[in-house]
């Protein structure tokens, strides 16, 4: 049987390789045009479940640290983010008041149970400074999204332990002391082709839905969405 991260590396590699240069580019322009509205160029950052490191690669700082249980994602990190290979609900090899930001995204709906949900968010408020940010994205059970589509949506996975709404993500923060200045939808990025495949409709208008949008560039068109995530920012 694999260890944990050896289980993890192998699940990267098989989500992760065939689009991770399309990845990089979405993270590229979410960075820029997003994410630079919270981070200053000056901030000392860490990235929690880092993955392949799409956010940490992309971000203008002046340091990054990204922290991940597989080893092989310092392979995909620039030289100038510091890898750190660990369970990220242990405890973390920082000095409290370290970092301006923690940043997470799609990764606490795949901490094991409470308990290590607590020890992360906990480790998160005392290694910020005072007034210091963690932003998480993670995905929105109360999306409309998956409430239409309910168990054929893309955020019902078995590698989701719990999946949150606004008011439980909240509450997560809160309870370890956080002030949550703001939670709601994250949009995201889509090509039609795979919005197409997600629609409730009968098998045959999705067969010739899936045979329209398969010529030309109609199906490489990509919307941008409030589809199925959930944004918080709150401050230690």
């Amino acid at each position: 049987m694999l260890d944990k991260a050896a289980a993890i590396q192998s699940l990267y590699q098989t989500r992760f390789a065939s689009s991770e240069a399309y990845r990089n580019k979405i993270w590229c322009i979410l960075c820029r045009s997003f994410f630079s509205k919270y981070i200053p160029k000056t901030a000392e950052i860490i990235d929690i479940g880092s993955g392949w490191g799409e956010f940490s690669n992309n971000i203008e700082v002046n340091k990054k640290y990204a922290m991940d249980l597989n080893p092989a994602s310092k392979a995909h990190l620039s030289p100038d983010i510091v890898f750190i290979n660990q369970d990220c609900s242990a405890k973390w090899p920082f000095a409290s008041d370290t970092f301006d930001i923690v940043f997470t995204s799609n990764f606490i709906e795949h901490l094991i149970d409470k308990p290590s949900i607590e020890r992360t968010v906990a480790e998160a408020y005392r290694c910020l400074r005072n007034g210091g940010l963690i932003i998480c994205i993670c995905h929105n059970i109360t999306s409309v999204s998956a409430r239409l589509l309910k168990d054929r949506s893309p955020i019902i996975d078995i590698e989701h332990t719990y999946l949150y709404g606004p008011e439980t993500i909240t509450s997560i923060f809160v309870a370890s002391g956080f002030k949550v200045r703001t939670v709601g939808p994250m949009v995201n990025t889509y090509t039609l082709r795979y919005l197409l495949r997600l629609l409730p409709v009968p098998l045959s208008p999705r067969k010739i839905l899936n045979a329209l949008q398969s010529y030309g560039a109609i199906a490489q068109i990509r919307l941008t969405v409030p589809l199925g995530n959930l944004f918080l920012i709150a401050q230690r």
